[in-house]
């Protein structure tokens, strides 16, 4: 079975989730891990059993920007001509979500933009962005 990248934010902590914080998982890493989705929301849930709604999974698209950096769900996108996408899971599909004008493609070619934040650490990106 084909194991796929995740990563994991806490929202009400505002911070990404990482195993050597928590050391009953042994050095695990939940920022680019990879396994099966299951697994994934099973250790979260062990985990956090109380507050699963806090966490937010995002996976890895398996491409990469024109640096070479992975992208993943929420991340967000600066085009060569300046515009901004949200990458989103809109299965069986990843999309970039069009800003501000709320039009969506399909991801395609990597080397037409760079990773210039995510939703959550960089929200402001968007609110500036006319």
């Amino acid at each position: 079975m084909r194991k796929i990248k995740f990563r994991a934010w806490d929202k009400k902590e505002n911070k990404w989730l990482l195993g050597y914080e928590m050391p009953n998982l042994g050095g695990f890493s939940m920022f680019g891990e990879i396994m099966m989705m299951g697994e994934y929301a099973n250790l979260l849930s062990s985990y956090f059993p109380d507050r699963l709604e806090d966490i937010e999974l995002m996976q890895y698209t398996g491409l990469k920007d024109k640096n070479g950096k992975e992208i993943y769900e929420g991340d967000i996108l600066k085009h060569l001509d300046g515009r901004l996408s949200i990458v989103e899971y809109d299965a069986p599909h990843f999309i970039l979500r069009h800003h501000p004008e709320g039009g969506s493609d399909f991801i395609a070619v990597k080397n037409h933009f760079e990773i210039i934040g995510n939703i959550y650490e960089n929200p402001e990106l968007l609110t500036n962005q006319k």
